[in-house]
């Protein structure tokens, strides 16, 4: 048998949004990741129920500002935060 060995640069515990926003940032840099999360997606999870004017800066780094911005609210409870 045929041994595969597989290398990163940096392991990631955790793909909620700091794991998977630092694990996007890296492998944009050319950095190979390995991002672990022991949950299922989707799941529920009351922070994130609403977006902080915080984030527009990564929405924009990662061309997805457009997205998120017209995308319909997930119940009809609207959250504004400012």
């Amino acid at each position: 048998m045929g041994e595969h060995v597989m290398s990163y640069d940096v392991i990631v515990i955790g793909a909620g949004p700091a794991g998977s926003t630092v694990s996007t940032l890296l492998a944009q840099s050319g950095r190979h990741i390995l991002l672990l999360e022991k949950s299922r997606f989707p799941r529920e999870k009351l922070c994130g129920e609403f977006i902080t004017p915080e984030c527009l800066n990564v929405f924009a780094r990662f061309l997805v500002g457009g997205f998120l911005r017209d995308a319909p609210p997930a119940s009809n409870t609207i959250y504004v935060c400012a």
